[in-house]
């Protein structure tokens, strides 16, 4: 077997040597008589400089308002153009002879205007170039001038034709080398297509793995030692998929969540970063007087990252993904107010208005319900950052509430572009992108984790949540919670017109 080899190699190595030799003499006689064709086609249609520059005149006289503003496109068109026309330069100068464009160097500069007049129209002989002035008419008046300067030999080829020629040589000489590289590498693929095809798959399946893309086989399955090793690192593969798939698994739902929880932090570090910005900002007496108020914000804020943080690190200590719902007795009413004021406050900064919804009806009531308020503060925010991002300058976000003995539902509307009706249904997915610009310019397209965090705290709570696009334009989110307890809240009858279908808009009587 291996003599039959070697011959094959053999018989490959004479039958490359000989056809570089036959390719290269046909390249090169091949070469050489499109060099002379190419010779003679150009020496038949060289053109007259003479005729280039009439060419040049026309097109500048159409042109001349883009070349006297100094329009980058057009003056790239016009400079092709000159360049065409090998040995010619120019000058482009406006009504007064100010520099516009072109080579200055080239012309006896500056000219003023009455010299220019005098000198359109007549062609200036010197030594062996020829300089002419044309001027350039926008509506009727001369608005700028053109000087063209061009040698009076034509027998020279053009830039293009230099380079074509020079180019044609150049393949010629090269030509013997290129078809020598080429022979070689077919030899070379004859001898390495053996064992390209397993030490390219080993290569792919590294690189796969490295990747963390267990979902592969090796197909090279021969009766040799490459197929021996390929078999081997099949079963590695199948060992490392079986042991590692629930290592990534965990891993990767440990990281979403703490993306997820170090989205959420963004809310509280930004009020507390605009609170300290205001009070920066402001003067003595008004600093003083709003100290106090942004300090309890702040403190607050502050409260709520500790409360973050402290997920986080539960999460990454316990390796869950669960959020922990921990109901207690809660004043809605009071926490929706302390929550308007703050939106209210940062609504401002944005240029935006504020409106609280609270449920309708006189009679005195206690708005304390089992709900645990950390979680319920954490939708709130993230809903509320979501419509503050997407409303322009000048809109409003509304929060609507309410509730009754069995549940709370709570809607976030505002004012900016919505979402293509398409989109709406996938707006809660963690991997939605949307479509729609933010009002802030330097958002990103997309809806963010806030609307993925808010779903899988109502999910938790075993509560709704959904969203629609408002007639009059905007984005409503509604969710709805289940409350616990059983004494009731408010008075019979009072809810009748809150808890609407999901999605729907919250009205009040």
């Amino acid at each position: 077997m291996r003599a039959v080899r070697n011959q094959g190699f053999r018989r490959l190595f004479v039958l490359s040597f000989v056809g570089i030799i036959v390719v290269t003499g046909l390249a090169s006689a091949i070469a050489v008589g499109v060099i002379f064709y190419s010779l003679r086609q150009q020496g038949e249609s060289l053109p007259k400089v003479e005729q280039q520059v009439d060419d040049l005149q026309r097109y500048a006289r159409s042109h001349s308002e883009p070349l006297l503003a100094n329009d980058e496109a057009a003056r790239s068109k016009w400079e092709r153009r000159v360049d065409a026309a090998d040995g010619v330069d120019y000058v482009v100068l406006d009504r007064r002879g100010d520099f516009v464009s072109g080579d200055a160097a080239s012309f006896s500069l500056p000219l003023t205007a009455r010299e220019l007049a005098e000198r359109v129209n007549e062609i200036l002989v010197s030594d062996d170039y020829r300089e002419e002035t044309l001027a350039l008419v926008d509506d009727g008046e001369v608005s700028g001038y053109l000087l063209l300067k061009y040698p009076l030999d034509n027998s020279a080829l053009s830039t293009t034709q230099r380079v074509a020629l020079i180019s044609q040589v150049a393949l010629a000489a090269l030509l013997p080398v290129v078809f020598l590289i080429l022979a070689t590498l077919v030899f070379a693929w004859r001898l390495g297509r053996r064992i390209n095809k397993p030490v390219g798959e080993l290569r792919a399946a590294v690189e796969k793995i490295r990747n963390r893309d267990l979902d592969f086989s090796i197909g090279y399955d021969k009766p040799d030692e490459l197929g021996e090793l390929c078999r081997a690192f099949e079963d590695l593969r199948k060992e490392l998929q079986e042991s590692l798939t629930r290592e990534w698994r965990q891993a990767e739902e440990v990281r979403e969540m703490v993306a997820a929880l170090s989205h959420d932090l963004r809310t509280p570090v930004t009020v507390i970063q605009g609170h300290v910005e205001g009070l920066m900002r402001a003067g003595e007496d008004k600093r003083a007087q709003r100290l106090e108020r942004y300090l309890r914000v702040m403190e607050e804020s502050s409260h709520r990252i500790m409360k973050l943080l402290d997920d986080i690190m539960l999460v990454v200590n316990l390796e869950q993904t669960n959020f922990s719902i921990q109901p207690q007795p809660t004043d809605l009413t009071r926490e929706f107010a302390r929550k308007g004021a703050a939106y209210g406050l940062r609504a401002s900064e944005h240029g935006m208005r504020f409106e609280l919804e609270p449920p309708s009806g006189n009679g005195e009531r206690s708005g304390e319900v089992y709900i645990d308020p950390h979680r319920l503060e954490q939708m709130l925010d993230n809903l509320f950052e979501n419509a503050l991002r997407y409303t322009p300058t000048g809109g409003k976000v509304t929060v609507a509430y309410s509730w009754d003995a069995g549940s709370l539902c709570v809607a976030v509307r505002d004012t900016g572009p919505g979402v293509p009706e398409h989109e709406v249904p996938r707006i809660f997915d963690k991997a939605y992108r949307g479509t729609n610009n933010a009002a802030d310019p330097n958002t990103k397209k997309t809806l963010g984790l806030g609307l993925y965090i808010s779903k899988l705290l109502v999910e938790t709570q075993d509560g709704e949540i959904s969203a629609r696009n408002l007639p009059e334009g905007g984005l409503e989110v509604t969710f709805r919670l289940p409350l616990r307890g059983s004494a009731p809240i408010r008075p019979p009858g009072s809810f009748a017109s809150v808890a609407p279908e999901p999605g729907s808009r919250y009205q009040t009587d």
